[in-house]
């Protein structure tokens, strides 16, 4: 189904340089303030719903990270194609942080790697095509 693309676009595996550090917020107090639920807001500047960057056909209508204290994570999209309505898909997994990298490995997958800045209530995701996704808490 084309529209698992738009789930797969946002566990794309992540390899560009890390971002400069957030003076608003410390590394060590950045992995601690991770936890929690998250709603995409944006993709690359735009309000969602939006279309997949990695696939045209395919436009994300919401998107969801919940990250928790031991380490679970849940991505849920919702996501459509002209010809289809839209769908919600699930992915569920770990997922680990360090200063700068936000790691997801699913429970059947290979570890994706997010270069990450959290700012105030706002997380940015930046994958390995240079797709950045804006998050905040929901």
């Amino acid at each position: 189904m084309r529209i698992a693309i738009a789930l797969l676009l946002l566990s794309a595996a992540a390899c560009t340089p890390p971002p400069a550090a957030s003076p608003a917020m410390p590394a060590a107090a950045a992995i601690s303030a991770l936890p929690g639920s998250w709603r995409v807001t944006q993709v690359n500047g735009q309000p969602l719903p939006v279309t997949s960057p990695a696939e045209r056909s395919v436009t994300i209508e919401r998107a969801s990270l919940l990250l928790a204290e031991g380490g679970a994570y849940t991505l849920t999209i919702a996501a459509h194609t002209s010809s289809e309505p839209a769908v919600d898909h699930a992915q569920r997994g770990r997922w680990t942080a360090d200063a700068t990298t936000l790691t997801t490995t699913p429970d059947a997958g290979e570890a994706t790697r997010f270069t990450y800045t959290l700012t105030g209530a706002a997380l940015s995701l930046r994958d390995e095509h240079g797709v950045v996704y804006t998050l905040v808490r929901s």
